[in-house]
């Protein structure tokens, strides 16, 4: 199997190039700094723009003493009730889970088509 990934910067000017992304994706990966509000209350509309396609949060920075919790972020981001992977970028933690689970995720809808 073969992925393409790419990244697009949570600004608002990236929002174009967002939506181009969107129709030709099987699955994406929104990731929120844990220790920003407005990172998580962001997160909201690229849920919304990928709720069609496999999809999962990453919770980056959990390892900061001030990060919000998986439940906290959960109910910031309610009604999403998708998957959400703690992460650090410092030590790797949940990187690979998360290209995991999304891949899992993409795999059971091809082959319940």
């Amino acid at each position: 199997y073969r992925a393409d990934v790419f990244g697009i910067p949570g600004r608002e000017g990236f929002a174009p190039l967002l939506d181009k992304f969107v129709g030709s994706s099987m699955g994406a990966i929104i990731v929120v700094d844990s220790t920003d509000e407005k990172s998580i209350m962001s997160a909201r509309d690229f849920i919304k723009k990928f709720e069609g396609i496999p999809n999962i949060v990453v919770a980056n920075k959990q390892d900061a003493f001030n990060a919000r919790s998986i439940e906290e972020i959960r109910g910031m981001l309610f009604p999403y009730n998708g998957e959400i992977v703690k992460a650090s970028a410092i030590n790797g933690m949940g990187t690979k889970e998360a290209f995991e689970i999304l891949a899992e995720k993409i795999m059971e809808g091809l082959n319940a088509d």
